[in-house]
Parts: structure tokens; C-alpha cells; sequence
């Protein structure tokens, strides 16, 4: 059984599958174009026919299609997705929503078991804050797992989805585990990946 965690955007979506011990078994980085696909078979097509007037509906399905294709190769027992981010403002804030809105109902109709979590619970239980910045959440990723290196120029915005994903897979790793005592809690997350001797 593994876990998921996706840090969904419209400019570079992350994926990464934990498995049961926390440890990365897999995972993917990309968005119209795809950069970095690890093991998976991705079936849809690589280039995204570009209409002016449709381009951020069919830009979100597109991306959605590969998510759901990725997640149908994976034995999943649970599924963590970043929420919203509600102190945020911009005016993709409205693009982002309906991608996310799209990315539920079709999780829904493949019946994935899903958990969303707050960013700031993310944050919180990766670096103990719930502010931090992409560098700090890169920096503790980094201190959990030293071999990851997705800031080469393959990963989009120097790997930080993919780090986010990171992130968000311990998260729903411990949270199938403990539920709502995961939350917040870097001390739980540590003691857990010392006992898997990561």
C-alpha cells in the first residue's frame, strides 16, 4: 500500500507516492508539458492544443487527466491533497479553485480515498511552521530525506512541488495513522521516520 501527495497547480504540478514506511517509492513533476515522469505510462497526449478563449479549462483537464492517470497505476490507500490557501490573493485565485473543484469530482468518481489539509498544517508539521517559506519547506525535506535533489533544472521551479508533495505524503502517511493527532506535530512525524530508520 502506498500514499499519495500532490501539490496541484496550473504551472507545475508534483506528485510523490510514500509507501507505508514513509520513504519515496515514486513520483512525478509536470505540467502541460511533461518534465519528469519516473516509472509511470502516462497515456493522454504530451502537448496541449492551445485555443485562446479555453485555454485554462482545458489546460485544468488536461492536467486532472494526468493525475487521475497516475494515481490508477498506484495502489492507494490514501491520497493527500494541499487545500486552499485562504490568505492568499491573486488572480489566479479563481483558475485555481476550479482546477481544484475539477481534481475532487473526478477523485470522487474514481472513488480515491482523499484528505485535504490546510497549508499551514503542512507547514507546521514538516519545519514546526506554519508560515514557512518554499525554502524552508525544501530545507527540512532535504534534512528528512538527504538524497533528494529535484532542484535540477528537469523539475519545475527548482523541484518546489515536488518538495511540497513530498510534504503533503508524509502528512497523509501519518494521518492514516494517527488522524488529527498528525496534524501540527514534527515530533510525531520524526519519531515515526526514526523508527523506519530513514
Amino acid at each position: 500500500m502506498m500514499y499519495a501527495g500532490i501539490d496541484p497547480s496550473l504551472n507545475g504540478t508534483g506528485i510523490v507516492f510514500v509507501n507505508d514506511k514513509g520513504s519515496i517509492e515514486h513520483f512525478l513533476s509536470f505540467t502541460t508539458r511533461i518534465k519528469k515522469l519516473d516509472s509511470f505510462e502516462i497515456s493522454i497526449p504530451r502537448k496541449l492544443d492551445e485555443d485562446k478563449n479555453k485555454e485554462t479549462s482545458k489546460k485544468i483537464i488536461f492536467i486532472v487527466d494526468v493525475i487521475i492517470d497516475a494515481l490508477k497505476q498506484k495502489d492507494l490507500k490514501l491520497i493527500g491533497l494541499e487545500g486552499y490557501s485562504y490568505g492568499s490573493s491573486s488572480r489566479g485565485m479563481t483558475s485555481l479553485a476550479e482546477f481544484s473543484g475539477y481534481l475532487k469530482i473526478r477523485m470522487i468518481q474514481e472513488n480515491f480515498p482523499f484528505v485535504i489539509f490546510p497549508p499551514t498544517n503542512v507547514k507546521k508539521t514538516i519545519t514546526d511552521k506554519g508560515n514557512a517559506s518554499k525554502d524552508l519547506m525544501k530545507e527540512w525535506c532535504q534534512k528528512i530525506n538527504n538524497s533528494l535533489e529535484w532542484e535540477k533544472e528537469q523539475y519545475f521551479y527548482n523541484g518546489t512541488d515536488l518538495y511540497d508533495a513530498y510534504s503533503i505524503g508524509l502528512l497523509t502517511w501519518l494521518y492514516d495513522i494517527y488522524g488529527k493527532k498528525a496534524l501540527n506535530n514534527q515530533k510525531l512525524l520524526f519519531e515515526n521516520l526514526k523508527n523506519e530508520n530513514l
